[in-house]
């Protein structure tokens, strides 16, 4: 028992120095920053481009907008934006093979079949109340 204790104590005081290091001893401590790596969470697929329709073919040679619904508008902050089937679209996006080319309190401007639209939710909106009216 005597031989374990002095061992002990041996290996005790010749570790010493590294147990009870200063940190100059130790050298100076390691910073992890990965901003110069990949972003492991960004996908590396393609991107899926909007399908359009048959339907919205015809449409577009016959120079008539595919059927959606503007909802709302957004506008007054840093990116003014539109609601239309419940989808959020800002300025220069696509939806339904249709371009956003503007954003205007009352209306939008719209580019589809090389073809200016405008329209606003004050429009839908009648259109559906004299709809509702006749039935």
């Amino acid at each position: 028992m005597r031989i374990k204790i002095f061992l002990i104590t041996i290996s005790f005081i010749l570790c010493s120095d590294y147990i009870f290091a200063d940190e100059e001893v130790l050298g100076p401590a390691v910073i992890y920053s990965g901003f110069e790596y990949a972003d492991p969470f960004k996908s590396h697929l393609p991107k899926r481009k909007e399908l359009i329709e048959v339907k919205d073919l015809i449409q577009a040679e016959e120079g008539e907008l595919p059927d959606f619904k503007v909802q709302g508008i957004v506008w007054g902050g840093d990116i003014n934006q539109a609601i239309i089937d419940g989808f959020v679209v800002k300025v220069g996006d696509t939806f339904k093979g249709v371009k956003i080319v503007e954003i205007n309190p009352d209306r939008i401007k719209l580019s589809y079949a090389e073809n200016i639209f405008y329209i606003s939710v004050k429009d839908e909106y009648d259109n559906e109340s004299a709809d509702d009216e006749f039935e």
